[in-house]
């Protein structure tokens, strides 16, 4: 009985929890496996000096599709490296407090794709100043992104 309890507490995901929030806060993750890459679409817009144009990002999976297969070895010691969260979608509506102390909770997670609720923003807006606290308190790479919806499944030209 004992050894039953050690093996699901060792194969528990530490991470579910907060995967289920991003994917509740209809955002997408993204596993080491994966190997997530992010590209801007080329763009040649002209903004005000005071302002920052956010153009529609790239985001790419170019690893594997399925999670790597469970070894003997996982199971015994515990979790993979390869299955933890590098990456996260989401908008800048959905990240409250709650949803950041959770993603604070992902040891690997390294970015951040944030979409924006509007193409130009002023440098000094309110936004900017949720993305500085966000980078500050998670200590991440944001990438803005204007219509992330597009992003995921379009092809750059």
């Amino acid at each position: 009985m004992c050894i039953a309890c050690f093996f699901a507490w060792r194969n528990r995901d530490p991470e579910s929890g907060a995967i289920t929030a991003v994917e509740n806060a209809n955002g997408r993750v993204h596993f080491k496996y994966q190997g997530p890459a992010i590209a801007p679409y080329p763009d040649d817009a002209a903004v005000p000096g005071d302002s920052i144009y956010i153009s529609q990002l790239l985001v790419k999976r170019f690893g594997a599709t399925e999670p790597p297969i469970r070894t003997l070895t996982e199971f015994l010691v515990g979790s993979n490296p390869e299955r933890r969260v590098v990456a996260v979608e989401l908008s800048l509506a959905e990240l409250k407090p709650k949803l950041l102390a959770t993603l604070k909770s992902l040891p690997d997670l390294d970015t951040i794709v944030v979409e924006m609720p509007t193409q130009t923003i002023a440098r000094t807006s309110k936004e900017m100043r949720t993305l500085d606290n966000i980078q500050a308190l998670l200590s991440v790479n944001i990438q803005m992104t204007f219509d992330r919806g597009l992003t995921s499944q379009r092809s750059p030209p």
